[in-house]
């Protein structure tokens, strides 16, 4: 934590840091005094990039010449930060090729009065994780829709004026889970060009009363709904097959339609839905273990 510094004047002739490197190492801003970061205009490439607890700090157009980030993109608890203008240049979070088995993962967590990401409109991979969380004033995702892949999770949770999924409709492939949790404001669950996620697909909190991934088949492990809103599943209606459970909880839904789901690998828990008045599973052939099925309206 640097108190006192507010410069970063000296750097202007830095070209890169830590590119090829092990994880981890990289470009850490912390620090409650640093106002801007112009003096890092030379920077090409860094392995990783961390921006953590900068209460002063509201632009990072400092960063423009960055064309390559090899390890991690860290944006949390930034006071002033309200856009991410500067970061245009990254194509791909997670382009290590010495150490492939370290992806890379972008967070962007508690950043108060961030509402613009239009920063990330170059990244077309995130071959990690992708997290955004508790961004008070973020309304709009508009910024990652060139975003094809998420190689690990993406996590969306407690961001209480997000009201769309919009900037996530090139989202093609994610390799492990897609949560998306308490985020009170968002009507839209519109994932337009999803096909595939490797892991658990968990959804609960949210404003939206419907789910739309007209083009997903497969969820690798478990398809858990829980919340008062959801009232219909019928924008899944290419699901063909879950590799683990399917649990349903949600006292607005009136009807589950998934017609195309052939098999479910292990158990089936359909629950407390006070609402439901119409069931249709008729292709349907396989249940791994137990189906539960009670205090349905």
């Amino acid at each position: 934590v640097n108190g006192l510094l507010t410069s970063l004047a000296g750097l202007e002739n830095l070209l890169s840091i830590g590119a090829g490197a092990i994880p981890g190492v990289g470009l850490y801003l912390q620090g409650s005094s640093i106002v801007d970061v112009a003096a890092l205009a030379s920077i090409q490439h860094i392995e990783s990039l961390i921006i953590r607890d900068n209460a002063n700090l509201a632009s990072l157009a400092g960063l423009s010449g960055l064309t390559g980030l090899e390890g991690r993109l860290v944006i949390e608890r930034n006071a002033l930060l309200t856009n991410l203008s500067g970061l245009e240049g990254i194509s791909i979070v997670g382009n290590n090729t010495s150490y492939p088995e370290w992806n890379g993962n972008l967070d962007l967590n508690a950043n108060p009065v961030l509402t613009d990401l239009s920063g990330l409109s170059g990244i077309t991979s995130i071959r990690g994780f992708l997290g955004i969380r508790e961004n008070a004033a973020l309304v709009s995702l508009s910024g990652l829709n060139n975003v094809q892949s998420v190689g690990a999770p993406l996590h969306l949770s407690a961001n209480p004026a997000l009201a769309s999924l919009d900037g996530l409709s090139g989202v093609q492939t994610i390799g492990r889970d897609l949560g998306i949790w308490n985020n009170g404001s968002l009507s839209n669950l519109d994932m337009p060009a999803l096909a595939s996620i490797g892991g658990d697909l968990s959804i609960s909190g949210n404003a939206a009363a419907g789910v739309n991934m007209p083009l997903l088949t497969s969820i690798g492990a478990s398809l858990w709904l829980n919340g008062s809103n959801l009232q219909s599943l019928d924008g899944l209606s290419a699901l063909t097959t879950i590799g683990y459970e399917l649990g349903i909880w949600s006292s607005a839904l009136t009807s589950l339609n998934l017609t195309a789901l052939t098999s479910i690998g292990n158990n089936f828990a359909l629950s407390t839905n006070e609402s439901l008045l119409s069931v249709s599973l008729s292709g349907v052939q396989t249940i791994g273990r137990d189906l539960g099925i009670w205090n349905n309206g």
